[in-house]
Formats: structure tokens, sequence, C-alpha cells
């Protein structure tokens, strides 16, 4: 049975995509090679052939429509993929394989109940996820992206910053209906990780409450994963991290003991080796990973946010 599609003409759709994607006629222009006004006639042709409009035009700059904005959605990850179907085919059809080293605590904490989404999307693409507290060589050891956490500034990998975060004490609700201040609490500490990065309760108690932070009565975790499930369990008090425990707080199985969280003086960052470069599927996953470090934000509790 003939089969008729009705479909837009591939060149606006790429016009459109490219400048959606980038918010930037001129970055479209870059990457599709062809001049800023052809990008700007594609999409009007597109916008002619659909019957509405995709973008609001501002005098130097647009945003999208709502449409536009769930068009650009969905194209994305239908190009993707027509990428990734034709490189199987030029490939003899193996899967494309994608290595992500980032920290065990993110990797538990944040990456993981969130991953499933990039695997539905991208389902052709074999990821393997690598754990440890400590920088991986990325080019000896042929790994396509790392997170990070820590004060940037990493030689031999090109870096571009995905958050911030807020640090402060937090532990299980019941904890606080006993009446108690911050200094008769169990102090839960982190003791792993890279020296130079350690986030301790105790550094933080020194510096912002007048009760000694430094304590007998304490349990020492190499592992963060470990120490969040402690509190979890209303074993003591931690020194929360923002974007590790803001599912939680969410949920109401941890709270901020107090409200005067600060800023971390560490951020995450996605890196890649700056001798093999940026392969396709790991632009598929960063692309994926802004998106949801974007949402993640948006939900963020007002306590939680890092001020602008």
């Amino acid at each position: 049975m003939l089969k008729k599609r009705k479909l837009p003409p591939l060149n606006s759709l790429k016009a459109f995509e490219a400048a959606a994607r980038t918010r930037s006629v001129k970055l479209a222009s870059e990457e599709l090679s062809v001049s800023a006004s052809a990008v700007s006639q594609q999409i009007k042709t597109l916008e002619q052939w659909m019957g509405f409009r995709l973008l609001k035009r501002g005098p130097n700059s647009f945003t999208l429509t709502d449409k536009g904005e769930r068009y650009l959605q969905q194209l994305t990850v239908l190009f993707d993929k027509l990428d990734i179907e034709t490189a199987k085919v030029i490939h003899n059809f193996k899967k494309t394989k994608l290595r992500v080293s980032t920290l065990q605590s993110f990797a538990a904490e944040w990456l993981s109940p969130r991953i499933k989404s990039f695997r539905e999307t991208y389902p052709e693409i074999q990821l393997e996820l690598l754990t440890s507290d400590y920088l991986a060589d990325l080019a000896s050891e042929e790994i396509d992206l790392a997170i990070r956490y820590g004060p940037g500034g990493y030689k031999g990998v090109n870096e571009e910053k995905l958050m911030d975060e807020m640090i402060g004490p937090a532990c299980h609700p019941d904890l606080l209906k006993s009446g108690n201040v911050l200094s008769d609490y169990t102090l839960l500490r982190d003791s792993g990780g890279p020296e130079g990065i350690k986030l301790t309760l105790e550094r933080w108690l020194n510096k912002t409450t007048e009760g000694p932070g430094n304590r007998e009565d304490s349990i020492a975790f190499s592992d963060t994963h470990l120490l969040i499930n402690a509190a979890r369990q209303g074993q003591g008090v931690m020194l929360g991290r923002s974007v590790l425990i803001a599912d939680d707080i969410r949920q109401g199985t941890l709270v901020p003991v107090m409200t005067d969280w600060q800023q971390s003086p560490f951020s995450y960052y996605l890196v890649h080796s700056d001798i093999r470069g940026l392969s396709e599927t790991a632009k598929y996953f960063r692309r994926w990973l802004l998106k949801e470090v974007e949402k993640f934000e948006a939900q963020l509790p007002a306590s939680l946010a890092v001020p602008d």
C-alpha cells in the first residue's frame, strides 16, 4: 500500500531545529554552513507551510511560541535518532557506545533516577557509567564525558559548568521534634572524596555557629551515598548538598535544620578531553543532560536555590 506522508521541507526543519536549539540564528547558520538570512527564510517557509508561528521575533532576538517549544523537543530527538540509525547502517548496525565517568554520589542520588529518560529517548546508545571519586584520564581511558565536582579549571579538558549548589545541615524530620539544639545531634561526617573538595559539617558549623564542630559524637562515612542514607534513617545531622538531596527535601524524607544555607565553593562541571573531542553520541547526552539540569533547577525549593 502506498503511504503518502505530509512532511514539511527538510531544509526548513533543519533550519528551525538548529536555530531553536541554539537560540541563535547566527549559530544555526554556522552549524548548517549557510547564511543567517537563509536560515531566517527557511524558518518563515516552515511557518507558512504549517500555518502558524513557531517564533516570537524581537528586534535582535527571538523566543519560541508554545507550539514551537513542543515541536523543537520532538524534532531534536527525531534528528538525533536519524543520525544514529544512519551511523548504524554505515557501521553494520553496531550499537553506538558512550562512556560517562562521574562521582559515585552524583550517579546514585541525581543521575541514576533520571537516566531512564535518556535510555528511552536513545535506546540505540549503549551507555556505560563509570563511577569514581577521583579524576579519570579521559583520553587514555577512552571516556567520552565526565561529570566532575570541584572548583573548575581542570587541565587537559574542555569544561562546561552544569550547576552550582547550596550547602547546610539537614536531617530526618523526626529529629527536629526532640527540641534539641544542633550541637546535641550526632554528626554524620563525609570523610571520602579527593583532598581539596571535602565538605565537612564540622568545618561548616565552626564558620556559622558558636557550637563546637569537632566532637566525639560522630560517624564518618567514606561514601556520600551511605552518609545520605544514614541521614534518611534518622541517625544524625549531615551537611546537606542541595543537588544530592533536593528530591528528599521535596518528598519530606529530609529537612533543612537551618534556613540560612550557603553556596558551596564547588560546582558540577561537564568535561571532555581536548584531545579526543566530542563524539556525536556525547553531544546527544550533553543536550539531554542540560535539559534535565534545567528542569531540576526550575523545581528546586526556594530555600535550596542558588542566589543570582
